[in-house]
């Protein structure tokens, strides 16, 4: 992993953990769960955040948060991934290769 790779990891994180902390159960006592796996020269990642008492937010994917997550992940790392919010919480998974 080169220091680009690193920077971007980085603002993925970072993106996550904000919005987890703004809207999601970093902000209102709910849960997280973050899972990583390489398996066949690919690292899946699991971030799945319990719904926190207030209620998930509701997302529709055309903020900055999704375009920053397709252009770092789908875009610089050749990745791809997917998030779905509702009643029981966020869920995102990504895949990215291992080069």
């Amino acid at each position: 992993m080169d220091l680009n790779e690193s920077s971007t990891y980085a603002m993925i994180f970072h993106e996550l953990a904000t919005n987890s902390a703004k809207y999601g159960a970093l902000a209102n006592g709910g849960t997280l769960n973050l899972v990583g796996r390489v398996v066949d020269h690919a690292l899946t990642l699991d971030w799945t955040e319990g719904a926190a008492p207030s209620g998930p937010a509701k997302a529709d994917g055309t903020g900055f948060g999704s375009r920053l997550l397709t252009q770092t992940i789908e875009r610089s790392l050749a990745g791809q991934f997917q998030r779905t919010i509702d009643d029981a919480g966020l869920h995102f998974r990504m895949i990215v290769p291992i080069r």
